[in-house]
């Protein structure tokens, strides 16, 4: 029988229900198969997210307590690695499952004395010891490497993964250039860091004037990765607390070396004695800055295999003052610090030495520790605001600028960046804020933070 239902022929023991359901199906089947040759809309692939371990202030005793973190481009997902209050300096493995970084043993100094505290910082950051560790990428299971005394400044991997450099610095006979009030007797205008715990009257109240030697440390440097220290004597009091000048005056660290230890804690010969070294991420190259007579740096690249092994060639001049070098993950550019109207900015530059970009230019910010994206369109910094030059009472309350982690767009030079963490003025402050970031080194591409 025919239906008189669009001429659709009713199936013997069909109902009129089911014969309606049949019709349904049919017609969305013809309906869908006229726009089967319609383009579906394509949705944009997610943004791969590239994830940055850095440091961060813990909580507030001489020690500087620091912890680890990581965050992910945008400074979101942010997860805390370490909760011991004295490690930092992380770099990542190259094959982006461990973290290494520098752990350090002080006792902080009990009272809230300001000046007690200084001094305290300064005694820790001499002699207090530090060793080299690595852990998994999610901060579980942390060994150690090797006990590696109090000059250890940094880490950072080998590409061939079994081994990790430390870069050594010779703080304690660090020149610290001194601001005149009133000379103690038998005081040069420079003295070594370490001669500050003789100065310095640590029992001094802060509310009172000053009659001692006072040292302050200022974070990120200046020009390097060398803290840069401002000093001053005389009978300042806190209504009169002077400013630093923009263009801090410190010796060059002409004993600073490079170590590398196997993860057995081995020690093992170093391409270059350099203290401001990085390897190409093939291992084949090394870019390192050394000082020449007017201490002034220049950046180096040289060769580690081949003919042209250990003959370096120069990518910079000594009036720009490199440091810090850090390749991008095709080796074909090195990030580095240079100087920039007294001030500490970040440059791009091929690794045959062409094509040098200036890709901060503001005066105010200060910068150090360049870390790429994988991709090679970012760059992270520490960075300081001289802006917000500001002091503060209470362990976190410091005379100078915080750091902070932002984010340079590689193909926009001179852009304004964008800041990846924030650290009010306020004190007591809450300590979910990440005050204080630095040393931001960004995981290899495909790294997943469990």
């Amino acid at each position: 029988m025919r239906s008189a239902l669009l001429g659709v022929t009713k199936r013997p023991g069909l109902t009129p229900g089911q014969t309606l359901k049949l019709f349904a199906v049919l017609f969305l089947g013809v309906l869908c198969a006229g726009h089967s040759g319609a383009q579906k809309p394509t949705k944009k692939p997610p943004e791969q997210a590239f994830w940055i371990v850095f440091d961060a202030e813990s909580g507030g005793d001489s020690c500087s307590p620091r912890d680890i973190y990581v965050m992910d481009q945008k400074g979101e997902h942010v997860k805390r690695l370490t909760s011991n209050h004295r490690s930092h300096n992380p770099s990542w493995s190259p094959d982006g499952l461990r973290i290494a970084f520098l752990k350090e043993e002080c006792s902080p100094a009990g009272g809230f004395n300001l000046k007690y505290l200084h001094y305290e910082r300064l005694r820790n950051f001499l002699y207090a010891p530090r060793s080299v560790f690595w852990m998994d990428a999610n901060g579980l299971h942390p060994s150690l490497v090797a006990a590696i005394g109090p000059d250890a400044e940094d880490t950072l991997w080998v590409p061939d993964g079994e081994h990790i450099a430390a870069r050594m610095a010779d703080k304690r006979n660090l020149l610290v250039h001194i601001t005149e009030h009133r000379l103690p007797p038998n005081h040069q205008f420079e003295e070594p860091l370490s001669r500050f715990l003789d100065i310095e009257e640590p029992q001094v109240s802060v509310l009172s004037p000053r009659p001692g030697a006072d040292l302050e440390e200022l974070t990120p440097p200046v020009d390097n990765f060398l803290p840069t220290f401002y000093a001053f004597f005389g009978n300042s009091s806190v209504s009169d607390f002077p400013s630093p000048p923009h263009k801090m005056q410190f010796a060059a660290d002409l004993g600073a070396s490079l170590r590398v230890l196997s993860l057995a804690g081995a020690a093992v010969s170093a391409p270059v004695p350099a203290y401001d070294s990085a390897w190409s991420p093939d291992g084949t190259r090394i870019a390192y800055s050394s000082f020449t007579s007017d201490q002034k740096s220049i950046l180096y690249v040289a060769d580690l295999h081949g003919d042209e092994a250990g003959a370096p060639r120069a990518l910079t001049d000594q009036e720009l003052d490199a440091h810090g070098p850090a390749w991008s993950a095709n080796a074909s550019r090195i990030a580095f610090t240079g100087l920039w109207k007294d001030s500490s900015q970040i440059f791009i530059v091929n690794a045959n030495g062409s094509n040098l970009i200036q890709l901060s230019r503001n005066p105010n910010l200060l910068c150090n520790h360049v870390s790429w994206t994988p991709d090679g369109k970012w760059i992270a910094a520490a960075c300081s605001d001289n802006s917000t030059f500001h002091f503060g009472f209470g362990p976190e309350g410091e005379y100078g600028t915080r750091s902070n982690i932002y984010l340079f767009d590689t193909s926009k030079p001179r852009a304004k960046p964008s800041r990846l963490t924030r650290c009010g003025y306020v004190y007591p402050r809450s300590w979910n804020e990440l005050c204080g970031a630095r040393n931001p080194s960004f995981a290899p591409a495909g790294t997943v933070v469990p």
